[in-house]
């Protein structure tokens, strides 16, 4: 399998960078590369639909 590479400067290690975005109330978390921050990704710090899972169970809501 061949790694990832960053499209900018093509390194092939990445880190996760929590990040605040204007108008969202919780951060998001980058994946960027270690070398020139370049975003790659973006993934949510919350997983919303573990929390929406979790909040139908407590209220007795069967899934959909």
């Amino acid at each position: 399998m061949y790694p990832s590479k960053c499209p900018t400067c093509q390194n092939t290690a990445f880190e996760l960078s929590s990040q605040k975005v204007i108008g969202l109330d919780n951060p998001l978390v980058f994946v960027q590369c270690s070398n020139c921050r370049t975003a790659i990704g973006v993934l949510e710090r919350v997983n919303m639909g573990q929390k929406l899972d979790n909040i139908s169970k407590k209220l007795g809501v069967s899934e959909l």
